[in-house]
């Protein structure tokens, strides 16, 4: 692994059968994880680094996906990005096999509290539009 993003570990919560849900402090949550393999301080964040390989790839639809997500309440942001990249990556998918980018879109959508389709209805003139 050439990216490894660490991140501290702000809380973890263990259930009955002995599982572990540890939050980040980037505010992905992971889990569930034996509690005898949780670790003390830091954790890989693969939520981060598919954030961040995103970033890579696509800058616009990155810099797209940005102004969405500041309409976005900031406890909800961190998973809302990656359910965003990851839509986005179901309808490029489709797109390639020759399918509209907006039918794409459509058919990938996932049921979320912050469905991507609304945020580009509901987008100003100003915002950058996804570059496919």
């Amino acid at each position: 692994m050439n990216n490894m993003i660490m991140r501290e570990i702000i809380t973890t919560d263990e259930n009955e059968w002995g599982w572990t849900t540890i939050k980040l402090s980037c505010g992905h949550e992971i889990g569930p994880i034996n509690r005898n393999r949780v670790p003390k301080k830091r954790k890989r964040c693969p939520f981060c680094e598919q954030i961040a390989a995103h970033r890579n790839q696509c800058p616009h639809d990155h810099e797209s996906l940005m102004r969405y997500l500041h309409r976005v309440p900031m406890d909800d942001r961190a998973a809302t990005m990656v359910q965003w990249i990851n839509h986005l990556s179901h309808a490029k998918e489709l797109l390639l096999r020759g399918i509209e980018g907006r039918t794409a879109l459509m058919l990938t959508e996932m049921p979320s509290t912050y469905p991507l389709l609304r945020f580009m209805d509901e987008s100003d003139e100003n915002d950058v539009p996804l570059y496919w």
